[in-house]
Protein backbone atom coordinates (compact mmCIF):
# COMPACT_ATOMS: atom_id res chain seq x y z
CA UNK A 1 0.00 0.00 0.00
CA UNK A 2 3.18 2.08 0.86
CA UNK A 3 4.26 1.83 -2.69
CA UNK A 4 1.16 2.47 -4.42
CA UNK A 5 0.31 5.72 -2.32
CA UNK A 6 3.85 6.78 -3.06
CA UNK A 7 3.38 6.30 -6.89
CA UNK A 8 0.08 8.01 -7.17
CA UNK A 9 1.61 11.05 -5.31
CA UNK A 10 4.58 11.03 -7.51
CA UNK A 11 2.26 11.13 -10.67
CA UNK A 12 -0.16 13.70 -9.28
CA UNK A 13 3.09 16.05 -8.16
CA UNK A 14 4.84 15.88 -11.03
CA UNK A 15 2.17 15.73 -13.85
CA UNK A 16 0.23 18.53 -12.55
CA UNK A 17 -0.55 21.33 -14.72
CA UNK A 18 1.57 22.56 -17.67
CA UNK A 19 4.76 24.08 -18.33
CA UNK A 20 8.23 23.84 -18.73
CA UNK A 21 8.88 23.47 -14.73
CA UNK A 22 8.24 19.53 -14.60
CA UNK A 23 12.04 19.07 -13.70
CA UNK A 24 10.95 21.10 -10.35
CA UNK A 25 7.60 19.30 -10.08
CA UNK A 26 9.29 15.96 -10.32
CA UNK A 27 11.82 16.82 -7.86
CA UNK A 28 9.17 17.72 -5.28
CA UNK A 29 6.84 14.41 -6.16
CA UNK A 30 10.02 12.50 -5.43
CA UNK A 31 10.58 14.13 -2.00
CA UNK A 32 6.59 13.30 -1.33
CA UNK A 33 6.86 10.22 -2.25
CA UNK A 34 9.95 9.33 -0.04
CA UNK A 35 8.47 11.01 2.35
CA UNK A 36 5.54 9.00 1.85
CA UNK A 37 7.91 5.75 1.90
CA UNK A 38 10.05 6.26 5.26
CA UNK A 39 6.60 7.14 7.15
CA UNK A 40 4.86 4.60 6.15
CA UNK A 41 6.97 1.70 6.30
CA UNK A 42 7.73 2.96 9.75
CA UNK A 43 4.65 2.70 10.87
CA UNK A 44 4.40 -0.79 9.23
CA UNK A 45 7.79 -1.58 11.22
CA UNK A 46 6.39 -0.39 14.73
CA UNK A 47 2.97 -2.66 14.11
CA UNK A 48 5.65 -5.93 13.26
CA UNK A 49 8.11 -5.51 15.07
CA UNK A 50 5.58 -4.29 18.77
CA UNK A 51 7.27 -1.58 19.18
CA UNK A 52 8.39 1.60 18.10
CA UNK A 53 11.78 1.65 19.02
CA UNK A 54 12.61 -0.99 16.89
CA UNK A 55 11.30 0.84 14.18
CA UNK A 56 13.56 3.73 15.01
CA UNK A 57 16.79 1.56 14.63
CA UNK A 58 16.23 1.17 11.09
CA UNK A 59 14.69 4.55 9.82
CA UNK A 60 18.30 5.88 8.97
CA UNK A 61 18.28 2.80 6.44
CA UNK A 62 15.15 3.29 5.10
CA UNK A 63 15.98 7.21 4.96
CA UNK A 64 19.04 5.97 2.80
CA UNK A 65 17.62 3.70 1.06
CA UNK A 66 14.48 6.18 -0.31
CA UNK A 67 16.78 9.11 -1.05
CA UNK A 68 19.05 6.98 -3.03
CA UNK A 69 15.39 5.09 -4.82
CA UNK A 70 14.31 8.96 -5.60
CA UNK A 71 18.17 9.74 -6.92
CA UNK A 72 18.14 6.99 -9.21
CA UNK A 73 15.12 7.45 -10.46
CA UNK A 74 15.47 11.15 -11.09
CA UNK A 75 18.34 9.86 -13.07
CA UNK A 76 16.96 7.66 -15.35
CA UNK A 77 14.54 9.57 -16.40
CA UNK A 78 16.19 12.43 -17.13
CA UNK A 79 19.53 12.09 -17.77
CA UNK A 80 19.41 8.20 -19.12
CA UNK A 81 16.46 9.15 -21.95
CA UNK A 82 13.71 6.71 -20.55
CA UNK A 83 11.30 9.36 -20.53
CA UNK A 84 12.20 9.72 -24.67
CA UNK A 85 12.00 5.75 -24.74
CA UNK A 86 8.71 5.88 -22.66
CA UNK A 87 7.13 8.17 -25.16
CA UNK A 88 8.32 6.66 -27.97
CA UNK A 89 6.52 3.45 -26.74
CA UNK A 90 3.64 4.70 -25.94
CA UNK A 91 2.83 7.03 -29.14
Amino acid sequence: MTHGLQAVAVCLISHYGAGEKRGGRTCIGLLVGVIINVVGYSIGRSFVYATPKAALLKLPFQIFQASFGAVVAGLLCFKAGIMKVFKKVAA
